[in-house]
């Protein structure tokens, strides 16, 4: 099983049996979750084919990726994080989204994530 798989899987674990009866505290951190892993996977693209990018911020990689073509997925994932990232923080989004927000954000990252994982961008 590779990380993606395993995060999404830990995400749909706490989605499934803890967050629907949980604390905000708890949702919160399932999308703190989500970020990681659409950052993580972003890195592992970098990490695979440009390593020197790797040291850049997750939104510059997504520029980069666009920059290299790659439109419509680097611009999907920019607009998942976006939304998702203020979620993370209590001073930006004081109610934590619910349970089918949150379900949809696990769901459209997923997707995101695998996309990324079977991208590839030329070295040079």
């Amino acid at each position: 099983m590779t990380e993606p798989e395993n995060w999404s899987l830990a995400v749909l674990g706490l989605i499934d049996c803890e967050v629907a009866e949980s604390s905000e505290a708890r949702r919160r951190a399932v999308f703190f979750l989500i970020r990681l892993g659409l950052e993580e996977e972003m890195r592992g693209l970098w990490r695979r084919t440009r390593p020197e990018v790797v040291k850049y911020r997750a939104r510059v990689q997504a520029l980069c990726l666009e920059y290299e073509g790659h439109h419509r997925i680097a611009r999907r994932w920019f607009a998942a994080w976006s939304a998702i990232s203020p979620a993370c923080h209590y001073h930006q989004r004081p109610i934590v989204p619910g349970l089918a927000e949150l379900s949809a954000w696990h769901s459209e990252a997923a997707e995101i994530i695998d996309e990324l994982s079977m991208l590839t961008v030329d070295t040079r």
